[in-house]
C-alpha cells in the first residue's frame, strides 16, 4: 500500500537526518520575519546555522517568498517599534498613578522606590530598543545576511501576470474544496497574498522538476493544518496530499531516493541540524524561542457551523 499512498507513511527521525544530505532547504516567509521578532542573539544564532558550509549551498527561495518578505519586513520592524512604545506608554501610566499618593496610597515608601527604580530601568531599555529598531529600517545586519545567503541564483523566477491569474483561478477551486496547501491562508484583498501558499507550492514543484536532487524540506515558522496533520495539539506529519502530489508531479518512482517533500517546523529544523553536528552555543535558547505555534484557521470551523445551521434549518 505504501507504493500507492506514500504520504500516509511519515518518516522517522533517522531517515530525516539522512535526507538532509540530499534536500533543498526552503524557508517560508514566517521563518524570515521571525528573525525580526526574536532576540537579536537568537536571530544571529539561526543565521549562523544557515551559514554553515553544509547548509547554505542547499538553500533556495521561491520568488514569492522573497516578494512577500520584502513587502512585509519593514512593516514587521515597525510593528516591533509600536510594541515597545506601547509598553512605554503603559509603564508611564503605571508610574504616574503610583506617584500620586492620594490616588494610590497603598504602597510604603520602600516599595514605591523599588517600583520606580525598576520602571525607570525598563524605560531606558525600551527607549534604547526603539532607537535600535528604528535604525533597522535603514540598515540591518539581518537583512544583509539574508541578502548574502539568497543571492540572485538562489531565488526562483517570477511568474508573469498571466501565469499568476491562472494560479489564482486554480487556487480558488482548491481552496473551496479545502485542498492543501493554502486554504487556511489569511483573508486578503490582494490575490497574490491570498494565494501566496499555493503560488510558492507551484514554484517548489516547478523547481524540483528541473533538478537532479529533487527532494525539498520546507521549513515553516507556523504549523498550519493545511500543511500538516495536527492531532490533539501534536504535529504528526506533512499532509499526505502534498507528498502524493509532489511525487506525482515529478513522475517519481517509489524507489527514487532523491524525490521527496516534507514540511518541518523551524524548531524541528534546528533539532535536525544538531543531529548532524551543526551546533551553536546559543542553540538551546534558540529552540525555546522557536516553540511551535499551531495555527488553526476559522475557515473549517465556520464551514462546519454553516453546515450545522443549514441542517438544522432543513429539519425545522
Amino acid at each position: 500500500m505504501k507504493k500507492h499512498f506514500p504520504g500516509f507513511y511519515p518518516l522517522g527521525e533517522t531517515h530525516f537526518e539522512e535526507l538532509l544530505n540530499r534536500a533543498t532547504i526552503v524557508l517560508d516567509v514566517d521563518v524570515l520575519l521571525d528573525l525580526f521578532r526574536m532576540h537579536p542573539d537568537d536571530a544571529h544564532c539561526f543565521l549562523s546555522l544557515l551559514n554553515d558550509k553544509h547548509i547554505k549551498n542547499k538553500l533556495w527561495m521561491p520568488y514569492d517568498v522573497a516578494w512577500l518578505y520584502h513587502k512585509r519586513v519593514n512593516e514587521e520592524i515597525q510593528k516591533q517599534i509600536d510594541n515597545v512604545n506601547s509598553v512605554l506608554s503603559h509603564l508611564s501610566s503605571c508610574k504616574n498613578a503610583i506617584q500620586e499618593c492620594k490616588r494610590f496610597p497603598y504602597l510604603d515608601d520602600r516599595l514605591t522606590y523599588d517600583l520606580q527604580f525598576v520602571t525607570h530601568r525598563i524605560e531606558e531599555v525600551c527607549k534604547g530598543t526603539a532607537n535600535f529598531l528604528s535604525k533597522r529600517l535603514r540598515q540591518c545586519d539581518i537583512k544583509d545576511t539574508l541578502q548574502s545567503l539568497f543571492r540572485e541564483e538562489k531565488v526562483g523566477n517570477e511568474y508573469e501576470s498571466s501565469e499568476l491569474e491562472e494560479i489564482y483561478c486554480e487556487g480558488l477551486v482548491r481552496y473551496r474544496n479545502n485542498e492543501p496547501p493554502g486554504y487556511e491562508s489569511e483573508v486578503a484583498k490582494e490575490d497574490r497574498i491570498r494565494y501566496h501558499d499555493f503560488i510558492i507550492w507551484k514554484q517548489m514543484l516547478a523547481y524540483a522538476s528541473n533538478q537532479r536532487n529533487r527532494g525539498i524540506f520546507f521549513v515553516t515558522g507556523r504549523v498550519r493544518t493545511d500543511w500538516y496533520y495536527v492531532v490533539n495539539g501534536e504535529t504528526i506529519s506533512t499532509r499526505h496530499e502534498l507528498i502524493n502530489e509532489f511525487l506525482k508531479e515529478l513522475n517519481a518512482k517509489e524507489d527514487d531516493p532523491d524525490a521527496f517533500f516534507y514540511c518541518i517546523s523551524s524548531k524541528q529544523f534546528v533539532e535536525l541540524l544538531a543531529l548532524k553536528g551543526i551546533v551553536h552555543i546559543r542553540m538551546p535558547h534558540l529552540k525555546d524561542a522557536l516553540q511551535e505555534e499551531i495555527v488553526y484557521a476559522s475557515l473549517n470551523a465556520d464551514g462546519m457551523l454553516n453546515n450545522q445551521t443549514e441542517n438544522q434549518s432543513s429539519h425545522e
